[in-house]
């Protein structure tokens, strides 16, 4: 008796330790409360009701990937009502249905990371990605050249695309080509690596894109290595065309401008790999569509009638 008496003393000790602990809880839940007032807003009817005309509107389709979402919550494919554009404490914002969307809890959870990881050190390479598990291609090409352009015309529903800027324009709210990268592109990469990993551990999506501008042979071997895509297609759109397309863009032309220069200084071709030469005698003016401009050829087969500056860019 003295033993199991030991016994239930050693519980009851842990009683106040218990109590403490709930209490420090209830204490930072109403700090919180407190200093964003909006987290009540999540729990309201009105917001119940939004979410669930949202929902029904799209279908039950993700907006940012095609994904169809059965699951229930916390399933990576259960239905999670999204501010396109974050809110902030904003109450315009926070109910404007015309600035939600269906999006997969998966993507939601990324973008949620990406935002918390803002100032912290992003890879460009990150050494830890594991082959894609669904069929994934890259393209790759410089600033301006048409590759979203070319994604967004080659992509079913169901695929997911993977592109440094609009993923930094989805997690900021800035625009898609003049956001601030000092500000937002670790976590625009913190956001694409994240989902990189996904599909690296459950193929989730029907397929997917990876876009990248890598001008370097070794780079794009390294992607090939890591990812083990079925294709990387370059665009070899020319650096005048490129320059146009960005001025048409609206972007910051002189930072483009640079950026587009150097890819063509750096450029070089790699075996296996789908090249998509210019094929326009001239540029008409407005921006091209690579649909109408591109050709595909085998790396190491015929080159382009432009040359760009700088170094010679045959297949290594």
């Amino acid at each position: 008796m003295s033993k199991l008496s030991t016994f239930k003393g050693r519980f009851a000790s842990s009683s106040p330790r218990k109590s403490v602990l709930a209490s420090s809880s209830r204490t930072s839940d109403a700090k919180r409360a407190e200093s964003s007032p909006w987290r009540s807003w999540y729990k309201s009817t009105r917001w119940e009701q939004i979410r669930q005309r949202v929902f029904v509107a799209a279908q039950f389709r993700c907006a940012q990937t095609g994904v169809l979402l059965l699951g229930t919550s916390p399933a990576w494919d259960s239905p999670v009502c999204d501010h396109i554009k974050p809110h902030r404490g904003n109450p315009a914002l926070f109910w404007d249905e015309e600035n939600l969307q269906c999006v997969s809890k998966a993507w939601h959870d990324s973008r949620k990371k990406a935002m918390e990881n803002a100032d912290k050190r992003a890879a460009l390479h990150p050494e830890w990605l594991k082959p894609s598990q669904v069929p994934l291609t890259i393209v790759v090409g410089p600033p301006a050249s048409g590759k979203s352009t070319y994604v967004r015309n080659h992509k079913v529903a169901g695929d997911l695309v993977l592109d440094v800027d609009v993923l930094a324009s989805q997690i900021s709210g800035e625009d898609l080509h003049t956001w601030n990268r000092e500000a937002w592109l670790n976590a625009a990469l913190s956001m694409r690596n994240d989902l990189l990993g996904e599909i690296g551990r459950t193929a989730s999506y029907h397929g997917a894109w990876l876009i990248l501008t890598e001008p370097k042979a070794d780079k794009r071997q390294w992607w090939q290595d890591k990812m083990h895509p079925e294709e990387i297609i370059i665009l070899e759109t020319p650096e005048p065309i490129c320059i146009a397309n960005a001025e048409a863009d609206g972007r910051n032309t002189k930072h483009t401008r640079d950026a587009i220069v150097s890819w063509w200084w750096t450029y070089e071709r790699r075996r296996d790999e789908t090249v998509l030469k210019w094929d326009v005698p001239s540029l008409r003016g407005g921006r091209v569509d690579p649909e109408t401009a591109l050709k595909g050829t085998a790396a190491g087969s015929s080159r382009i009638d432009f040359i760009p500056r700088g170094r010679n860019f045959g297949v290594s």
